[in-house]
């Protein structure tokens, strides 16, 4: 299985954004949609920015990525539970 980094969405169904960036991760979480923007381990290696994680968060040029620590995080929890 190829690894995909998907757009998290709220719980209104809309992308999230953190500084007016979209925030993936990878392959298909909670509150992900398959016809939302998805890309591959690669695309996300040739994006311009950051190349680790800080805090579990890493900011890329256009988006910002989470891993497993992001997704624990409190400002990812009000994100995903906002309703805007």
């Amino acid at each position: 299985m190829t690894e995909r980094w998907y757009e998290i969405l709220n719980m209104s169904g809309t992308p999230i954004a953190h500084w007016g960036k979209p925030v993936l991760f990878r392959h298909a979480a909670f509150g992900t949609c398959e016809d939302r923007n998805s890309y591959s381990a690669e695309e996300v290696e040739e994006m311009a920015g950051n190349s680790s994680f800080k805090n579990g968060w890493m900011e890329k040029k256009e988006y910002y990525l989470v891993n497993m620590d992001g997704m624990g995080t409190k400002l990812l929890f009000e994100y995903v539970n906002s309703k805007q």
